[in-house]
Formats: C-alpha cells, structure tokens, sequence
C-alpha cells in the first residue's frame, strides 16, 4: 500500500502512464540543512534508512588541532602581556613616522675588524668623571688652538709628524753585532750589570759628587783600559823631560849660552828661561799622555773624561791649600835645623829670578803646576789605580774601600817621587794623597786645582818674606 502521492513499484502512474523505471530519488539533504526556519512547509522528514553524512558534522582529520601549534620560544611573553596598538602613546613632536630609517638589514656591513655589537657598555654604564672635571666640549679641537706666543716656528725643511719610521725600524749599523751574539771579546758577553765599552766608546762621564767607578762605562772602562792609561802616563812623563830638555837647549841657544847648559842642570839658581822653558816642556808631556788616553781607550772627550769641570763650590780648595801648607810647615817646623839645604828646591825655582822674570815664573807655579800636574796624577793616575785595585761590583763594600786607601796611598806616592825632592818627598806625597781624597769626593778636578793653586801661592808669597816652605 502506497502513501498519499506515491506510488507503488510496478504500478502504473496516476495520469495513466506506465510505471517509470526510477526508483525514488534520495533525499537532498543540502537543501534540508540550508531550508530556512521560517519556511511554512513542514520540514521534510529524514528517512531512517539514510544514516547523517559524517563528512559535515566530524572534523577533517588535516585541520590542525591547538596541540599541534609549536610552542613560544623561552622567554617569549605569554598573550596579552602588551598592550593592544592603539593604546601606545603618540610619538613626540619631531620623531620621524615609521618607515623613514631603512630596515636594519639595508644597512651596509661595518668594516673590516669593527668591533661587533655589543662589546662596549652602554653610554650610562660608564662612571660619571670626577668632580671639578670640565664637561666635554669645553676644550677646542687640536686644530683650533692658538700658536704659542714667541714660539719660534720649525726651520725650514723641517719633516712634518710621522716622517721618521719607529725605532724598531731603524737598521743596525754596518758591523755591528746582532742582539745577543758575542765575539770572544769579553765586553761584549759580559753580564748586564758589568756591561763594557765597544770600540774605544766609554760612555758618558761620572755626573759630579758620584764616585766614577760606580758606573762601568765611566773611562777607564776596565781594568784593561785602567793598565793601558798608566802606560800613557808615564810615557807622557818620560815625553815630558825629553820635550823640556829640547825647549832649553833651544833658548840656550837663542840666548848665547847654549854651552852653560849642562851647568845651568846643577846650579841652585839657574836663570829664569832655564826654568821656564823646561816647565812648559814638561807640561806638554803631562797633557799629551792623558790625550792619548782619552782618545785610545775613553770617550775622546779629553776634559770630560779626565774630570776638568768647575763649580763655585770648588773654591772651598783654598781652605784645604793653605790649610794643607800651614799642616805641612808645622810637622816639619821640629826637624829643619837638622836638614840641610831645605829650601834649596824653592830657591832653584825662584830663587834667580827678580822683577818681571819672579813675576812670570809665579805665574807658572800658581796657575800652571796645578792644572798639567793633576790632569796627569789625578784625572789620569789616581782614576786609572782606582779602577785597577777596586773590584767591578758597585755599591760600598769591604773591597772596594781598601782599593781606593790603596790607589790614594800609590797616587800620592807617585805624586811625591816625580818632584825629585828628598827632603819634601814626605810632605809632597800626603799633599798628593790629599788630593786624590778630594777627586774621590767630589768626582771631579776643580777643587783639586784650586786647592793646588792655593799651596803653590803660600809657598811663592812665602820666598818673599825668606820663610821655608815646601814648594812643587
């Protein structure tokens, strides 16, 4: 049996016609979910042989799930933690709209061995200067600063800043030996502390009030050197006599009596060109040993090497030149009865002479006995034995005390024996030794020589007024 309007199958239709070979068509079940509510026919009825589409009511098994999104990255700020957009404040008056800079990436790479980002603090991570300290800006540029008034400008020619290379660029000079290779020579292998002279250069010399050996390359140097300045030594004494006889035998010439020479020798007052031309002979021996000296085995700076420097201080050596000669004059005052012929060595100097002639002569003895004779037995002898007997180390020690008594005692040994005088040998060689005591205290020969001057003067002022004296 057949509902109202269909049909059954294999019967004919209601309009006559035979059955149709259809079968009933499915429902549409698009147009029943789409039907609208307000539709006036009743909503078609679902069959219940024909099961809802699965399709239209289960999720697709691609559609992702809120557990198949990746999770934040650490430190990423869960939602909400910002505020929407439009509830940022308006960008203050002047700043540039979005999009003026170019991204960051449009920037060019720095250059090459630029610091990355990030390796300097922060500008406000810098401690504030101290107090007092100017604000930048305050000073002007280098550029900008005005010349010094009455600063000379540089000569003409003169290289601009950054001409000359570093020093480590400068090339050795040709010969000499690379750092740290020796040559047999023991100067140039020896320790630092005991380094010594190359090729005849002696360094500068002792500044004043220094003792000269506290510093190695203050001539003579070595030991060596020491040895080889007693040898220009007496070579310049032994030239001395031979330069001094040749000066007398030529003004005994030129005065007519070249054959009273070997009598003038012997007499106890020769006459006064006798006296000054083999003074001044002599006196070139004295200078010419320590110049070779200084120019063989020193500096090649004569004074400076042999110590020939003055300071006002150095007129304290009138006290010790006529104090030493008032000292001298007393210890011998007990014995002159008993020696005979004491005075003979003062008399043969000035003895002969009168007028200009005593004139000239003290002149020679005040002012140029002291200079040759210490250049000779101080700035030469004394400094060479000192060296010689002293040990290399510096500083004070045992050793070194005992080497300088000694060059002191030999020095003034010396100094006494080249007088040729018996009987003031004793007097001249504490004098001597006197001397030397000074050169080793102050470090130079200006006290030496005016102490000397001052002596020889006592001695001259004493020949007038017939007093015995020990004079040289």
């Amino acid at each position: 049996m057949a509902r109202h309007g269909e049909t059954e199958p294999g019967s004919a239709e209601p309009n006559g016609d035979p059955p149709s070979e259809t079968t009933t068509p499915a429902p549409d079940w698009s147009q029943a979910r789409v039907a609208s509510p307000s539709s006036t026919a009743p909503p078609a009825p679902a069959s219940p042989s024909v099961p809802d589409d699965p399709r239209l009511t289960e999720p697709l098994a691609s559609d992702p799930t809120p557990s198949s999104y990746p999770p934040p990255p650490p430190g990423y700020p869960p939602p909400g933690t910002y505020p929407p957009p439009g509830a940022y404040p308006p960008p203050p008056p002047g700043y540039p709209p979005p999009g003026t800079y170019p991204p960051p990436g449009a920037y060019p790479p720095p250059p090459p061995g630029y610091p990355p980002p990030g390796t300097y603090p922060p500008p406000g991570a810098y401690p504030p200067p101290p107090p007092g300290y100017p604000p930048p800006g305050s000073y002007p540029p280098p550029g900008s600063y005005p010349p010094q008034p009455g600063y000379p400008p540089p000569p003409p020619g003169y290289p601009p800043p950054g001409s000359y290379p570093p020093p480590g660029s400068y090339p050795p000079p040709p010969g000499y030996p690379p750092p740290g290779e020796g040559s047999g020579d023991p100067r140039r292998s020896a320790p630092l502390g005991e380094l010594q002279p190359l090729d005849g250069w002696s360094g500068p010399p002792a500044q004043d009030g220094h003792r000269f050996f506290d510093s190695p390359e203050v001539p003579p140097a070595t030991k060596g050197a020491a040895g080889f300045w007693l040898v220009m030594g007496l070579l310049g004494f032994a030239v001395g006599q031979v330069v001094g006889a040749v000066f007398v035998a030529i003004a005994g010439a030129a005065a007519g009596e070249g054959g009273q020479l070997a009598k003038f020798a012997t007499m106890a007052e020769p006459p006064e060109w006798y006296v000054g031309t083999s003074l001044v002979g002599l006196w070139i021996g004295f200078l010419a040993g320590p110049w070779a000296a200084s120019k063989i085995r020193g500096t090649g700076r004569f004074l400076r090497d042999l110590g020939v420097r003055f300071r006002l201080v150095d007129l304290a050596g009138i006290l010790v030149g006529v104090g030493g000669q008032l000292v001298l004059d007393a210890l011998y005052a007990p014995f002159l009865p008993k020696l005979k012929h004491f005075t003979a060595p003062t008399q043969k100097l000035v003895g002969a002479s009168h007028g200009w002639g005593y004139l000239v002569i003290a002149v020679l003895t005040v002012c140029g006995a002291p200079f040759f004779e210490e250049i000779l037995f101080r700035g030469l002898a004394f400094k060479a034995l000192a060296r010689l007997f002293a040990p290399s180390t510096r500083g004070p020690t045992r050793r070194r005390a005992i080497g300088v008594v000694a060059a002191v005692v030999v020095d003034g040994v010396l100094f006494g024996l080249a007088h040729w005088e018996l009987y003031q040998f004793a007097g001249l060689a504490v004098f001597g030794m006197l001397l030397a005591v000074v050169t080793y205290k102050t470090g130079r020969l200006g006290m030496n020589m005016v102490a000397h001057a001052s002596f020889n003067l006592v001695a001259v002022l004493a020949i007038l007024a017939t007093s015995s004296s020990v004079v040289h």
